[in-house]
């Protein structure tokens, strides 16, 4: 349940009435990865991403719940804990010691824990559904939240934070064993400014170029998304083809091979995860952004495989 404080700090806005389905999806080989990605972004610029994923591997999970606040002060907080049991339905999810029950996300680790009531100010909407397909196997990326109100509660061992801004949470889901991922670089990001929200993605693949962006309730297949500097790997993407939405300096938040990325855990199965997922490499910045002459934040991120 949603407390009446949180209800009060979360306003008035026009929220849509209905309920997602958590259910875990039924994969058709071996390998089976589910994930949800969540960011609340406050107006002085604190930035939090909660991840929960896992893969399940020859019918058995193996999950991690993070979460990383980065301070607008530059301070960093984190925390991360396994999770072994999942499941989901309409309305709920359970993934270890995180949980969704309808609006309100709960998790708890020993480095960062947190209670966050998510009003959506629009619709989920589904990537391309599948984003891809290679025979009988597929990923699929859905927003479930492409823009709400976020106001909860921060604890970590030495301190504490309530928390109010704007958030959003997608979830990706695939079958297709991760050296077959037909991936060069994929772009992410979202933008928010007071009355205007958008989301994007900019991937290059072996069979092309997919681009697909999200704006104020309208899907812009192809259309209208912010693209790399230049050709090649390794140039930042920037958000210039958006109309009317321009970055400030830019906050690096990770940067970082993934299977170096302390909060997995890996410990001896890093050259594995290395090797079977292609070396990918994640960087993902803040940024304060002016659009039509409204300030506001962005969260983007690019993702390089060799």
């Amino acid at each position: 349940m949603t407390s009446p404080g949180l209800r009060r700090r979360l306003g008035g806005v026009n929220q849509p009435e209905r309920a997602l389905d958590y259910a875990l999806h039924r994969a058709r080989s071996w390998w089976h990865l589910e994930k949800w990605y969540a960011d609340a972004i406050t107006p002085d610029g604190d930035v939090l991403v909660v991840l929960l994923a896992a893969v399940r591997v020859a019918g058995a999970w193996f999950g991690r719940v993070t979460a990383d606040l980065a301070r607008s002060d530059g301070a960093m907080v984190r925390g991360d804990s396994p999770a072994s049991r999942i499941a989901g339905g309409p309305g709920w999810l359970r993934f270890g010691p995180a949980r969704i029950e309808g609006d309100v996300l709960v998790w708890s680790t020993p480095g960062l824990s947190g209670e966050l009531t998510v009003r959506p100010r629009a619709e989920a909407v589904t990537m391309c559904g599948p984003l891809v397909a290679l025979g009988h196997h597929a990923l699929g990326w859905t927003v479930e939240v492409p823009d709400a109100d976020v106001a909860g509660e921060l604890r970590w061992p030495s301190g504490s934070l309530s928390l109010a801004g704007r958030g959003y949470r997608d979830r990706v889901w695939t079958d297709i064993p991760p050296w077959w991922l037909p991936f060069r670089t994929l772009r992410w990001g979202r933008a928010v400014a007071a009355s205007h929200a958008t989301t994007w993605i900019d991937a290059e693949t072996l069979a092309g170029r997919l681009r697909w962006r999200w704006e104020d309730g309208v899907v812009l297949p192809g259309g209208g998304v912010p693209a790399s500097a230049g050709e090649g790997v390794g140039n930042e993407p920037d958000a210039t083809d958006v109309p009317g939405l321009s970055l400030g300096e830019r906050r690096v938040l990770v940067d970082a091979r993934v299977a170096d990325i302390p909060s997995l855990r890996l410990g001896a199965l890093r050259g594995l995860l290395r090797c079977l997922s292609r070396d990918l490499r994640q960087t993902r910045w803040s940024a304060p952004v002016r659009w039509r002459d409204e300030a506001g934040w962005a969260v983007h991120e690019e993702v390089v495989w060799r």
